[in-house]
């Protein structure tokens, strides 16, 4: 009898974004169903021969294989099966295994909403204070949006700002710092609210000091957030003390997500021996999230910091200037192409002020502002911001995956049948109970909700140390219908828990196209803390000439629906074969 003999076992080792990058590429144009021609941003990434999984980040998909590459144009086998908008994604991975922090890396689907509030379009000036759940959404020429707060506007279709219309937070972050006689308050910031003092107050700009005599007076500082603020400026006083500017805080990342560390700080008001007309601080710029499936900025995203007001002419002494606010946060989620114009997105510091003789005559200035915070994830983005966005893979939300592909790297094996197991390890996220008991012999289930399973979902019936792996083969309402009668009686403190990790290999000829078989699920362990270890097989042959050696490559097809919101988490990915 012959003996199988492990011959490899495969575990990637992706860690590094640059690593990320070299794996995936975008659509640069439409591409049509019935064409072959597939225009990337970087054909020196891709190989003759290669077979790339074109995906519009959603739920279309399909395999190709390269025949011929011109510069950027990548020819197919055969003619697209889909369309698919520019922006979509073309490579050999959608995502990659950290397997030393056992993270699923991808670039993060954004979560388009329930389109709830309908198809937006505006009829003058309004303000938004609270989620929003559209369908579409254009903003006309001559109108503003102002938002106000720190909450999501999801968008499932085109996001339009048309010429001359705007969708604004400028100067809806922290408060800007009073005037006042002598001593100016400091602007408010993610450390709190304002008081009188020069120094910074973390982001928030100092106040201006002008103590000691008549002469004294002071501007203040500029409130910080992506840059620090400029500092103020002191004549006269005793000591004289300069009023520092705000400093910067959170990351390119946004990694603190609360609403004071995403909103702009204040700018420090204005001091000196008149008794009023002091400038006060510029507020911080506040905060817009959007997440839609294509964006097109014609007019504006404004999240500035504001400006610091204009110091009164003193009747017998000087006046001081103020600090400008800081610039806030713009977090855009694009599923296809982010379309910015120049600079027509920005999130720029506030303008400080001077003080003022008894002329009227500007005789110093306070701080600018700081700039905000851009970050922007699309599938293509074309055009500028002013600051210049941050883009790229999140990494620290967990590396979950909400659906996509997984690909292995290529192994060469030159044995003619190989043995293929892949073990993955999946929080389970979709648990649902039973509401009627299910007996032994029977195909039917009865569910309290079934609308997160669909025809062919895997799923494991679960009731205390009763277990059973199940395929669905048919929904009516909540009721399912299993290809096979059950093994067990279950009661309706029973569960359905859904498998969202599929198993699919290749063995084919080196240079010819990948055929992907589904692997057999084999057995399921359940880990602890709803953590599911799967496990898979599949024996393949090769139809080949041995010489030329065979390629074998592994896949995880995850779990994936539109307009599902349940992350699917994977963890770790192994494989072996004899």
């Amino acid at each position: 009898m012959p003996i199988l003999k492990l011959t490899g076992i495969l575990q990637d080792d992706f860690t590094s974004n640059d690593q990320i990058n070299e794996t995936k590429d975008f659509i640069d144009s439409v591409a049509n169903s019935g064409q072959k021609d597939v225009v990337v941003g970087d054909g020196s990434k891709f190989s003759v021969g290669e077979m790339v999984i074109i995906y519009d980040g959603y739920e279309m998909f399909e395999n190709a294989v390269i025949e011929s590459i011109n510069g950027n144009i990548l020819t197919m086998t055969e003619n697209l099966s889909n369309s698919y908008p520019e922006g979509s994604y073309i490579g050999k991975f959608l995502g990659v295994l950290d397997t030393v922090n056992n993270q699923y890396l991808r670039l993060q689907s954004p979560d388009l909403g329930d389109g709830g509030d309908g198809a937006f379009e505006s009829t003058g000036n309004e303000t938004w204070s609270s989620e929003k759940n559209f369908t579409s959404v254009l903003i006309k020429d001559g109108h503003t949006i102002t938002v106000n707060g720190n909450f999501p506007i999801k968008c499932q279709g085109t996001f339009e700002i048309e010429a001359g219309g705007k969708i604004s937070a400028k100067a809806k972050g922290h408060a800007g710092g009073y005037g006042a006689r002598y001593y100016g308050n400091c602007g408010a910031s993610e450390l709190g609210g304002s008081t009188q003092q020069w120094e910074r107050n973390g982001g928030g700009g100092g106040g201006g000091y002008a103590s000691g005599s008549s002469i004294s007076r002071s501007c203040g500082a500029g409130g910080g957030y992506g840059t620090n603020g400029g500092n103020g400026y002191t004549y006269g006083s005793s000591p004289n003390n300069t009023p520092q500017g705000g400093l910067a805080y959170n990351d390119s990342e946004l990694s603190n997500f609360s609403e004071s560390y995403l909103k702009g700080s204040g700018g420090g008001g204005g001091a000196g021996a008149e008794s009023s007309g002091h400038s006060r601080g510029g507020y911080g710029g506040g905060i817009i999230r959007i997440h839609c499936k294509n964006l097109i900025v014609n007019g504006e995203i404004d999240c500035d910091g504001g400006d610091a007001t204009e110091a009164g002419t003193p009747y017998n002494y000087y006046t001081g200037g103020g600090g400008g606010g800081a610039g806030g946060t713009i977090y855009l989620q694009v599923l296809n192409k982010a379309t910015l114009g120049t600079n027509l997105v920005h999130s720029n510091g506030g303008i400080r002020s001077g003080g003022k003789n008894t002329s009227g005559d500007i005789w110093g200035y306070g701080g600018n502002g700081g700039k905000g915070r851009i970050r922007i994830e699309a599938g293509k983005i074309d055009g500028s911001t002013s600051p210049t966005l941050v883009s790229g893979f999140i990494t620290n939300l967990g590396g979950y995956a909400k659906y996509g592909w997984y690909f292995t790297k290529e192994i060469k094996a030159l044995n003619e049948t190989i043995t293929v197991n892949g073990y993955f390890k999946q929080e389970v996220t979709i648990k649902i109970n039973l509401s009627a008991i299910a007996n032994l012999g029977q195909a039917d289930v009865d569910l309290i909700d079934a609308s997160d399973f669909e025809v062919g979902d895997k799923a494991i019936l679960l009731e205390d140390e009763k277990m059973e792996i199940v395929e669905i083969q048919s929904i009516s309402t909540n009721k399912l219908t299993m290809t096979e009668d059950l093994k067990n009686t279950y009661y309706t403190g029973a569960q359905l828990l859904r498998i969202d990790a599929y198993g699919l290999i290749s063995l084919e000829p080196v240079d010819d196209d990948e055929n992907l078989q589904d692997m057999m699920l084999q057995s399921v362990e359940d880990l602890g803390d709803n953590i599911w270890y799967l496990s898979y097989s599949k024996t393949v042959k090769a139809m080949n000439n041995q010489d030329a050696g065979v390629r074998l490559i592994g896949c995880v097809k995850l779990k994936g629906r539109s307009n599902n919101t349940n992350e699917i988490k994977l963890k770790e990915i192994n494989w072996n074969y004899f």
